[in-house]
């Protein structure tokens, strides 16, 4: 397994990651234009020389408080995160989120409905305090 740092290529005032085109990934933004520069960092994790899991990160300040977190903190929003079609439930999205968690200077948090994934990570989940049924927002530990 490794994960890397995927190089950006900025035309203009537009970013756009550097990613192989592969069919196995379904999400769009994969090879689209990110707007402008803001910090965002691309990953993408290999294993036997082959692209299984890709994720998407951006510094973030927004406080959680309609989540219900007290305290106002920088996070790293994890904006996507996918793992290749055929490489599905092999535990590449857990490695993958277990390593940025551990390497991250920040708490990472997501947006999710898959809320099973992320409480097996052992992140903690916020319910929206006004909104039922938003996504919940998970947090590292």
């Amino acid at each position: 397994m490794n994960i890397r740092l995927v190089p950006t290529l900025t035309v203009g005032k537009l970013l756009y990651p550097a990613f192989d085109d592969d069919d196995r990934f379904d999400f769009d933004d994969w090879q689209d234009e990110c707007g402008p520069p803001s910090g965002e960092q691309w990953f993408e994790m290999t294993h036997l020389n082959r692209a299984v899991a890709r994720a998407r990160l951006q510094p973030a300040d927004e406080s959680g408080y309609e989540y219900g977190l007290r305290q106002p903190h920088m996070h790293a929003w994890i904006v996507t995160m996918e793992v290749a079609t055929d490489a599905r439930c092999a535990g590449h999205g857990r490695r993958m989120m277990e390593h940025l968690a551990r390497t991250s200077d920040r708490p990472l948090h997501a947006y999710s409905i898959a809320d099973g994934f992320w409480e097996a990570l052992g992140w903690t989940r916020h319910v929206h305090r006004t909104k039922p049924g938003s996504s919940a927002l998970y947090v590292t530990p």
